[in-house]
């Protein structure tokens, strides 16, 4: 599939909700990542229903290799299927750059049977959507996303 890049500055607002709710649509898995021990969702509740649904955890060791910054030198991946607790979190914000570390999780990527949909990495303003169909690729615009 080609890949589309987005601008992180207009995956921002309404443009965003529109976006995520999309991506929810197309995709059967989420996955993302965290640098430190970290819980996608701060509510008891929400976390219990996550925890039954989560699909595969896997930490690596020194990803930095042996230039480590501070004490980020453990990577949790998480996978999730696709749920409305989920949703919802993803949601909440305003703004793709809500995921980010230190403040939460990051490395996004959404998932149709194993096929990357979308990926991004925050800190490097890297947003990209894997589609070839034209209609798709016209319904980002409409939502206001700029595409490179």
């Amino acid at each position: 599939m080609k890949p589309i890049y987005i601008s992180g500055e207009s995956l921002q607002g309404e443009s965003y909700k529109l976006f995520i709710s999309c991506l929810f649509e197309k995709s059967n898995i989420f996955s993302y990542e965290v640098l430190k021990d970290f819980d996608i969702l701060h509510d008891m509740e929400d976390k219990k229903y996550l925890d039954n649904i989560l699909k595969s955890e896997k930490i690596f060791n020194n990803f930095y290799k042996k230039k480590n910054v501070d004490e980020r030198n453990k990577l949790k991946s998480f996978v999730y299927l696709n749920n409305p607790a989920v949703k919802k979190y993803l949601k909440s914000p305003d703004s793709i750059y809500r995921w980010n570390y230190p403040n939460d999780i990051e490395n996004l990527c959404f998932y149709k049977n194993d096929v990357c949909i979308f990926e991004s990495v925050t800190h490097e303003d890297y947003f990209v959507f894997y589609s070839e169909n034209k209609t798709e690729i016209e319904r980002l615009k409409e939502y206001g996303l700029k595409l490179n």
